[in-house]
């Protein structure tokens, strides 16, 4: 249990948020590759913890809730000059 919430950061249904992150590249390059991807975190804490999870699953230690799960990973070609390339790729997770 948390000793104090800080704010409240997970998305509404429907809501959207927009981060912008800047890099440094090279003068030269004519565009970059940005991948971006979302996954659910494998659960994690100290081993009495997690053995008391696994304790309480069916699966045991081999429940997926201990693994990363990939939810969908994007990759879009930036060019540099200030205009997204139209090649964008969506690739979902299994």
């Amino acid at each position: 249990q948390a000793a104090a919430v800080v704010a409240d950061t997970v998305l509404k249904p429907e809501e959207r948020r927009v981060e912008r992150f800047t890099f440094p590249t090279p003068a030269d390059a004519p565009s970059m590759d940005v991948v971006a991807t979302l996954e659910y975190a494998a659960v994690d804490g100290p081993k009495k913890f997690l053995e008391q999870i696994a304790a309480q699953s069916p699966l045991g230690a081999r429940d997926p809730v201990f693994e990363r799960i990939r939810i969908v990973e994007q990759s879009v070609n930036v060019l540099l000059q200030g205009q997204t390339a139209p090649s964008e790729r969506l690739r979902r997770g299994p």
